[in-house]
């Protein structure tokens, strides 16, 4: 699983929509989300990694800001951040999906 998003917090600012949450791989600014699904976390005596649980749902959101840490920034790579979004599909995100 890589260049995927996490999300821990969802809210609506206008007609943009931010999530809070941790990046798995890199998302740059213009990077475009097609698939929300949902995952679950699976732990081994090695490592801990995401999983899909069931179908996608389809999106079409854009990265237009990042922001980590007080500061935007470019792009985001395995850290927690905050990403605005704009396009279609912000009505079918729940805190736990994944966005990719």
């Amino acid at each position: 699983m890589g260049n995927v998003f996490h999300i821990a917090h969802i809210e609506l600012l206008g007609d943009q929509v931010v999530v809070q949450g941790y990046v798995e791989g890199k998302i740059l600014l213009e990077t475009l989300f097609t698939d929300v699904c949902k995952h679950r976390v699976v732990r081994t005596d090695k490592s801990i990694y995401s999983e899909p649980t069931g179908e996608s749902k389809p999106i079409c959101l854009k990265v237009v800001r990042i922001c980590a840490y007080e500061k935007e920034l470019p792009e985001l790579y395995d850290l927690a951040g905050t990403l605005f979004l704009t396009g279609d599909g912000f009505d079918r995100l729940e805190i736990g999906d994944v966005l990719c």
